[in-house]
């Protein structure tokens, strides 16, 4: 893929480092030169170093001949094919002779006309056509329109826009405002699409990491490695230098104050699935381990047929020689898995960045992904402190409405029986009359004991009969707190 063009910001920042970086061009508070020294930087152009706390830049060899050609340098091979094509398409230059005296007519005695000769045709002048601007470039101008937080609507059919290549190329064009990034969020029905700045650790100048050149005195985790438990699963060739690429990283973990370990699963290339996302070793920053894995990049070259493959081509028709084959080639792959990716989670040699250059990132990105599993566990942490604050409030409420529910109910229950108790005694009274009218004997003797049991009863039916006081709420259990609580539990700090 061919890279982006420098922006005129870029240009400049480019040719302020090749002057040597002299004072007073940037102003004292503007630090977004950084920023874009940093994309020359991923683009190979220049160097950026920070010791001790001071920021300095070189241009390199490729930043060079951007600065006098104004693109990027060719690779060698295509070099050389450009080179055989201008020979190929240029044409010959003729040699320089003097014009010979034009014969004279020998009928008519005058000299004889020369052929009129063509001049150039006359160029035709053509308007000159604005580019047309890219979905890409278009979605962060409406983003932009829109203050910078734009919501649209995933459509589907034919003709329905593609938002997630829209928003791709918006990313990659490098048409957004310096120090600015395009974020994307999917809700329901469509994206939350925001222009922000962005965050500090893109712009931060990081520190090279140095990689031994032999291994003098190797880490237990290198040394493990290279004795074949777990197996590299790597050729030959390139093991050496993937083991002192390990030995780089293990170092420098352990000098930022991480944690690092073989991984726990069988040697020798036994290993359990588990282990898989553990790689060969775990480096293990603020509580989140990270698994690093190593891998080879394959080569695709052409496939020289056997003679067995060529005779069995011709003996059946359905045999099919493969046109191309794949051979491990001598660029490697590191793997960063477990925590929350910040900027990837592959990093690959490349032509002008080989993995070595790319250290720094890989232990900034261990870093990153420490700091969001420190900063969710405090969340966490924080997030369970207030549920419990919530739970306990909700208790104490909980007690407090079923102490006034009991007293509301004693008191509802004191009444009835109050009135039950004001109906007995008349009736009490009308049988009081009756049996003062009853002639002495049996029967009076039998009234006047129930009438008497009776008035015993009523009186203690009656509340008034009793001193009134705030009654004694019992103490509550788990179930009768559980009506009060509107939906948390009676045993812990949890909704039901």
């Amino acid at each position: 893929m061919a890279k982006k063009p420098l922006t005129e910001r870029q240009m400049g920042v480019l040719s302020w480092i090749a002057k040597g970086c002299p004072a007073g061009v940037w102003d004292e508070n503007d630090f977004t030169y950084k920023t874009s020294g940093q994309a020359l930087q991923n683009r190979g152009l220049v160097k950026i170093t920070r010791r001790a706390g001071v920021w300095s830049a070189e241009v390199t060899a490729p930043g060079r001949h951007y600065l006098e050609h104004g693109t990027y340098p060719a690779h060698k091979a295509g070099q050389e094919r450009a080179g055989r094509h201008t020979e190929a398409k240029a044409p010959s230059t003729p040699s320089v002779a003097a014009q010979p005296t034009p014969p004279k007519n020998l009928t008519s005695g005058k000299p004889a006309a020369r052929a009129p000769v063509a001049g150039p045709a006359p160029r035709r002048r053509t308007a000159a056509r604005q580019p047309r601007k890219t979905l890409g470039e278009q979605l962060i101008d409406d983003v932009l329109a829109a203050g910078g937080f734009l919501v649209v609507k995933q459509e589907h059919g034919a003709g329905a826009p593609n938002w997630t290549a829209r928003i791709r190329s918006a990313q990659q064009c490098g048409k957004l405002p310096e120090g600015k990034e395009l974020v994307h969020r999917w809700r329901t029905g469509g994206y939350e699409i925001t222009i922000q700045d962005m965050p500090a650790w893109k712009l931060a100048v990081l520190d090279p990491i140095p990689v031994p050149e032999r291994l003098h005195s190797p880490h237990a985790i290198v040394a493990a490695l290279r004795d074949g438990g777990p197996a590299l699963g790597l050729s030959k060739p390139v093991q050496p230098r993937a083991l002192r690429l390990v030995q780089a990283i293990v170092t420098q973990a352990e000098h930022r104050g991480h944690t690092v370990r073989l991984a726990s699963g069988g040697h020798h290339g036994h290993r359990s699935r588990r282990s898989d996302d553990e790689g060969l070793f775990t480096v293990t920053a603020q509580g989140q381990p990270c698994g690093f894995s190593f891998g080879q990049e394959q080569d695709v070259i052409e496939h020289v047929p056997t003679a067995k493959e060529l005779a069995d081509a011709d003996r059946y028709s359905w045999v099919k020689t493969p046109k191309y084959e794949y051979a491990p080639s001598g660029r490697l792959r590191i793997t960063l898995n477990g925590g929350i990716t910040h900027r990837q989670s592959v990093w690959k040699d490349t032509a002008d960045r080989p993995l070595e250059d790319q250290l720094p990132e890989i232990l900034q990105e261990v870093d990153l992904r420490g700091q969001a599993a420190e900063r969710k566990r405090a969340e966490e942490e924080e997030q369970a402190r207030l549920t419990r604050r919530q739970w306990e409030a909700a208790i104490r409420q909980a007690h407090d409405d079923y102490a006034e529910t009991f007293r509301i109910r004693l008191l509802e229950q004191q009444e009835k029986a109050w009135r039950q108790a004001a109906q007995l005694s008349a009736y009490l009274t009308a049988a009081s009359a009756r049996i003062d009218a009853m002639p002495h004997g049996t029967e009076r003797t039998a009234a006047e004991a129930w009438l008497t049991w009776a008035t015993n009863h009523i009186r203690s039916l009656d509340p008034l009969t009793r001193p009134l006081r705030m009654p004694e709420v019992p103490k509550p259990g788990p179930s009768d707190l559980e009506p009060f609580l509107h939906g948390w539990s009676p045993y812990g700090p949890y909704r039901r």
